[in-house]
């Protein structure tokens, strides 16, 4: 269904913006008009067949989409609602570009006003625009209604910052070109074929689509998608351009200034005038270069806010491209510098004349200081543990020794080649051209194994930074109660089985319910002799209990801060740490969002009805069962959220609160979330009773993850359907890491 309206919704468009142009040809009486009464039956009839077409189809999506809340939330109705919003807006901002270009011709560039291609122009803006309009509203009351996660968040993302890419990059490249031609005019009396209408058509055009969904992220999608990896890969491409621009520029500019201080008139063939000839690179350094600074400005901010694994990803990605990057051009200019200098001091001593060294010599000074100053400005010997253990910066590291030994290699066959050239030829003599190659490639070998060594020497220095495995020891079974863990296969293959007694709708099938690590063996059969090392992590368990219950009761104003910085403490020392053991060393600390008194609410405790929920662990404590005690009901951003309580039935019973929220999956860990859990005495500063009433104080803010959040060999419960909100909680415990 959503497929055939986008069809017919392109068929649409087109027959529209195509018919209105045909008929603004009659309306204008040009003397083409007679001549297109056939295209206009076409269009006609594409407009004719596509409008019932797409209408009927979006009617009967929209009709389902409004009984069904999982039908309105569906990925595929988001793909043809955003798919429509991008495609409209691109077309729209080329049109509004061009019809604002017709509309400044004859007041800024002194041209005759065309009065029908601004119309045809404006009217394919209208009909864009009123496209992007129509579905962009239907996108945002339905995101209001039913919310937006998963697939259908990341559709919403790959839009948005697409257009958002889309729109800065048309602002950028039109106003590098209006600041050039302006100033291109002013340096030269005869550029009167110089147009600077289209310029500023593209710079409102592309500043009005980048400046209109900029402003739909600031104010209704920040928070969600600061630590998005599609808007970290949108903002790193778009300071790669600049960065790249603007250095070009720069570079230019450097070039053309050293050549002329060296004598040379016409330095890569300009024309001479050198105001003129500097319009195009000063204007790409200011305009892209401004962009630069602001874009990287917005980069920190976010990784400043706790950057999330895939977005450290995507910035280690760029900083080691552009160390490598930056590296070949630094290199290539001491290389030509070297090649020249070389060459002027062997030329005399052979008795051949050296070439023009001027010229060359200013090309590879301006490689050498910008490739260097780029090179410099991302580059770090000894960054944070896991920058220096990535992928991206081993990739760089491995490049820049393959390309040194690769270029030694090169330089080694030139020089005996020039030898060769010698020793086999009829009437070998001193005094050839060919001989200055034995000095070019001693200059290329140089810097090439310069270059090598360097490298060497980080990649043992990062060898050494690894952190050393663990040393193998006797496998030991952790203790866990029933009430705090129970036995469970990896998460990948651990299944848990919802069922209810008196309530079958809220079967499905999710994980364990209790985290518990999986041994590396089996447990050792009953009536056997435990090691001291098994009886000990019995003890190491009742510490870590007793530690976290410790951090729920610390008070004071700073309470909140000191929980966090000692959950950081006991996650990266302790033995019962859910952190892998070789990752703790490089543990930097579990990341959060900012306290926010909003999430500390009121609530009452609703009697529930008492049914049971039965969750197979997928292990050797079989199925654990729970009784449906009440429901938490309370309002969250005036939204009324209810989150059943689960009572553990057996000895010692325990409450225990999961559940989900529309930043699971994408700010915080994909499972949910955990409230509080009374058999791990996690309660504390988290659920405030009184004596005799179901009134109760809960804070979100300490909402935490479950273990498997932290390492795969986990499995850990789930919430069940019933405690999924709708609303997003940001709040409490963000994402550890994304397997």
């Amino acid at each position: 269904m959503y497929l055939v309206s986008a069809a017919a919704l392109v068929l649409l468009a087109t027959g529209l913006t195509l018919l209105g142009a045909t008929v603004l040809l009659f309306v204008f009486n040009d003397s083409t008009a007679d001549s297109s009464r056939p295209q206009l039956a076409i269009f006609s009839a594409m407009t004719l067949v596509a409008l019932p077409v797409w209408g009927v189809h979006f009617w009967f999506a929209r009709r389902f989409a409004m009984r069904d809340p999982f039908e309105r939330a569906s990925a595929l109705r988001r793909l043809y609602l955003y798919f429509a919003c991008l495609a409209s807006s691109i077309a729209a901002m080329v049109a509004l570009a061009n019809c604002v270009a017709q509309l400044l011709l004859p007041v800024l560039d002194g041209q005759t006003f065309n009065a029908l291609t601004a119309s045809q122009f404006g009217w394919a803006a209208v009909v864009s625009a009123a496209i992007f309009a129509g579905h962009f509203w239907v996108a945002s009351t339905d995101r209001a209604a039913v919310g937006e996660e998963g697939a259908s968040a990341t559709l919403r993302r790959w839009y948005m910052y697409a257009a958002l890419l889309i729109g800065l990059l048309t602002l950028l490249v039109t106003a590098g070109s209006l600041l050039d031609l302006s100033w291109t005019k002013l340096a030269l009396t005869n550029a009167e074929n110089l147009f600077i209408s289209y310029a500023v058509g593209g710079v409102l055009a592309g500043g009005l689509m980048w400046g209109f969904h900029a402003r739909v992220i600031a104010t209704r999608y920040l928070a969600e998608d600061r630590h998005s990896t599609l808007r970290a890969i949108e903002g790193f491409l778009a300071v790669a351009i600049s960065i790249a621009t603007a250095l070009i520029g720069a570079s230019q500019i450097l070039y053309y200034g050293l050549a002329r201080l060296l004598g040379v008139s016409h330095p890569g063939g300009t024309s001479g005038n050198i105001w003129a000839d500097a319009a195009a690179p000063a204007s790409q350094l200011i305009v892209f270069g401004v962009a630069w600074f602001l874009i990287q400005r917005r980069l920190t901010r976010d990784a400043a806010s706790q950057e999330a694994d895939r977005q450290a990803g995507v910035r280690r990605l760029y900083t080691n491209l552009a160390t490598l990057v930056s590296l070949a051009v630094w290199a290539v200019g001491a290389a030509g510098l070297l090649w020249n200098l070389f060459e002027e001091l062997e030329a005399p001593i052979i008795g051949v004349p050296a070439a023009n060294w001027k010229d060359p010599v200013s090309l590879w000074v301006t490689l050498l200081v910008v490739g260097a100053t780029v090179w410099v400005a991302h580059w770090r010997p000894s960054p944070w543990a896991a920058d220096r253990q990535s992928l991206s910066r081993k990739l760089y590291v491995w490049a820049a020794l393959l390309g040194s030994i690769l270029a030694v290699l090169t330089g080694g066959v030139g020089m005996i080649n020039a030898l060769l050239q010698q020793l086999f030829s009829s009437h070998p003599t001193v005094q050839a051209t060919s001989n200055l190659d034995l000095g070019h490639y001693l200059a290329l070998i140089v810097v090439a194994a310069g270059v090598g060594i360097y490298h060497w020497r980080v990649l043992r220095a990062d060898a050494a930074a690894r952190p050393a495995r663990a040393a193998a020891q006797p496998a030991v079974t952790r203790p866990v109660a029933v009430a705090s863990e129970a036995k469970a296969t990896a998460p990948q293959a651990a299944a848990t089985r919802w069922s209810s007694q008196t309530r079958p709708t809220t079967t499905s099938t999710r994980r364990s319910p209790r985290c518990r690590l999986r041994p590396a063996t089996s447990s050792p059969p009953p009536n056997k002799r435990l090691t001291g090392a098994e009886a000990g992590s019995y003890l190491d368990l009742v510490d870590w209990r007793r530690r976290v219950g410790d951090l729920y009761r610390i008070t004071g104003p700073d309470a909140l801060k000191r929980f966090r910085e000692g959950r950081d403490e006991l996650f990266r020392t302790h033995p019962q740490s859910p952190i892998e053991e070789d990752e703790r060393a490089s543990f930097a600390g579990l990341h959060y969002f900012d306290f926010d008194p909003v999430y500390r609410v009121n609530a009452t405790l609703e009697p529930g009805d008492g049914s049971e929920l039965a969750i197979d662990t997928g292990g050797e404590d079989g199925a654990v069962r729970y009784r449906r005690i009440g429901r938490l009901a309370f309002t969250l951003n005036g939204e009324q959220c209810e989150l059943t309580v689960l009572s553990l039935v057996q000895y010692a019973g325990g409450l225990f609160v999961p559940f989900r929220d529309a930043t699971s999956r994408h700010e915080t860990y994909g499972g949910g979330r955990y409230l509080f859990d009374t058999a791990k005495d996690t309660d504390g500063h988290v659920l405030e009773t009184t004596p005799g009433s179901r009134d109760v104080v809960i804070d979100l803010n300490f909402a935490y993850n479950a273990s498997c959040a932290y390492s795969p060999r986990w499995a850990c419960p789930l919430a069940p359907p019933e405690n999924h909100l709708k609303i997003a909680v940001r709040a409490g415990e963000r994402i550890y890491k994304t397997y």
